[in-house]
């Protein structure tokens, strides 16, 4: 998500509304586009917000990419979660996703009840998930075999993923997140596949989304 793009969502009263959002642009990235995480107003607070960089592999930049970090609140439920939204670009950056999960164990001391991080990993995890994460089993279902629809990219790699874990270090009584498909998240998925006037018949994205709901027990 670039900064015009999210100037022009918060400019519909709607969005504004009912969302509340942060965005970091990526320090060097010449598309200057960045990462965002949006939340319900009135069902989250949000505790605090950071950026992590990631190192540049080019010697003239000390940062190339970033994730976007949020702590929240859940008021429903009381539980904290930790979010992240990422997009890793190992070409020229050094490190990006140990540099995220390194940050998240430097935060095992706030005690989230949840972890949740993801976006465009430009990685399959074809065999080996990241240390400690699972991922929806949604997204490993969706293939042409299973008359469902497929990412919209030349060579249909899956790079785009959401992770989650369970409490990072609560002493209570111990919390478990899971995931599952839902109508909507299913549904929201499936219109990034779909074509539009407006983009001369292109989807909005060479990526197709990736969604799922979450729920605590």
């Amino acid at each position: 998500v670039d900064t015009h793009q999210i100037h022009d969502m918060f400019c519909s009263d709607e969005l504004k509304q009912d969302y509340d959002v942060i965005h970091y642009t990526h320090p060097k990235r010449e598309a200057q586009d960045g990462v965002a995480i949006l939340w319900k107003k009135g069902r989250f607070e949000l505790l605090e917000s950071e950026m992590i960089p990631f190192y540049a592999k080019q010697e003239e930049y000390q940062y190339y990419m970033c994730a976007a970090v949020a702590h929240v609140m859940d008021n429903v439920t009381q539980k904290r979660l930790l979010l992240a939204c990422i997009h890793f670009y190992d070409k020229k950056c050094i490190k990006p996703q140990e540099t995220l999960l390194q940050y998240i164990l430097s935060k095992k001391e706030e005690k989230a009840d949840g972890i949740i991080w993801g976006g465009d990993c430009n990685h399959e995890y074809k065999s080996i998930l990241p240390d400690g994460f699972s991922t929806p089993a949604s997204s490993c279902a969706r293939n042409e075999e299973n008359g469902s629809w497929v990412y919209p990219t030349s060579n249909s790699k899956k790079i785009d993923w959401i992770f989650y874990s369970s409490s990072n270090g609560c002493e209570e009584e111990e919390t478990v997140l899971s995931s599952f498909t839902s109508l909507e998240s299913e549904a929201f998925v499936k219109s990034t596949a779909e074509a539009f006037d407006c983009m001369g018949g292109y989807t909005l994205s060479d990526h197709l989304g990736e969604a799922t709901t979450f729920i605590f027990s």
